[in-house]
């Protein structure tokens, strides 16, 4: 069976900036948190320190 002409545009993803944005700065978060735990700190206190130090989220992500 031969491709449709644009088949590809059809099984893309459509991307949402935003979501794009808050997955970015997750991923960024997520990679501090491991930077704690591995030196030593439980994951609660690293997430919260990680939180602390990255900033306003919205105000990132507003920016961006």
């Amino acid at each position: 069976m031969k491709p449709r002409p644009g088949w590809r545009r059809d099984r893309q993803r459509v991307s949402d900036p935003r979501s794009d944005i808050e997955e970015e700065l997750r991923l960024h978060i997520d990679g501090r948190i491991e930077q704690y735990v591995a030196r030593g700190m439980d994951e609660a206190e690293a997430r919260k320190l990680a939180l602390e130090r990255f900033g306003d989220m919205r105000r990132i992500a507003a920016r961006c």
